[in-house]
């Protein structure tokens, strides 16, 4: 995983970075035209300007090499929704997409929650999924796994993945009500028996039991929470916050 120097700041999976035709990228919060607290901030629904986030848009897809009509976005509602798309354009209610179509970019967006992108070169089937402790709890990942399964002839052993910048187990505090709703392996206790949750490993442990193999996982250490000069973290700043956004695809360039 590296940080490339464009006009604004990507973070790009280092795996997926084998594949020169896949394009994949989180943007980060730096770069924008937007003022603090919006910075690169992509989401038309934090209360920034709309101009400034079209704005934000173009120059983020232009530093990952993206055309930005050819991106399909999740209208992401916390589910365990999962459209297969084969068009750009916005696809409401669901927190994965997943497709084969060369051209075709898919979009999560994010501010502590999981961005997970899954590739497999052989059916050339991928994925983008967005993650938090509701979805994964209800495994929307298995389900996004599942439906590249079914609708590409996937099979999970051929899959790269990279579960991107999110919430660390380090700062990702939760109650006994969410706490209670996860395995004990997955929960951390420190700092007067305050509980932490582990995302990233319960997903990780999702993509084992469903046939991938480790060496084929890459996670981001960046936890969102505790790197306010590069992320944006709803848990940290509440509603005065933008949103990032991760895509992945396969672009008929080289």
């Amino acid at each position: 995983m590296s940080f490339i120097p464009q006009k604004v700041t990507i973070i790009r999976s280092r795996l997926l970075s084998d594949f020169p035709k896949v394009r994949c990228g989180i943007g980060l919060r730096v770069g924008g035209v937007s003022p603090e607290p919006f910075g690169l901030n992509i989401s038309f629904n934090v209360g920034d300007e709309p101009q400034r986030v079209t704005t934000n848009r173009e120059r983020l897809f232009e530093g990952m090499g993206i055309p930005i009509d050819r991106v399909a976005f999740a209208r992401q509602i916390h589910s365990v929704n999962v459209i297969s798309v084969q068009h750009p354009g916005v696809y409401g209610s669901c927190d994965a997409l997943i497709s084969n179509q060369t051209g075709l970019f898919l979009a999560v967006t994010v501010a502590d929650c999981l961005p997970i992108f899954l590739y497999d070169p052989l059916s050339g089937a991928f994925a983008a999924v967005h993650a938090g402790w509701m979805g994964s709890k209800e495994r929307i990942l298995e389900k996004a796994i599942d439906a590249m399964i079914g609708k590409y002839g996937t099979d999970p052993r051929n899959i790269f993945a990279f579960i991107g910048p999110s919430a660390g187990v380090c700062c990702y505090e939760v109650g006994d009500d969410v706490a209670s709703k996860f395995e004990e392996e997955y929960t951390v206790h420190r700092n007067n028996n305050k509980q932490y949750l582990d995302l990233k490993l319960f997903n990780k442990n999702l993509m084992l039991m469903n046939g991938m193999d480790e060496c084929r996982i890459e996670i981001s250490d960046y936890c969102t929470i505790c790197n306010p000069n590069l992320f944006h973290s709803y848990r940290r700043e509440g509603k005065n916050t933008g949103r990032m956004i991760g895509v992945i695809g396969i672009s008929n360039k080289t």
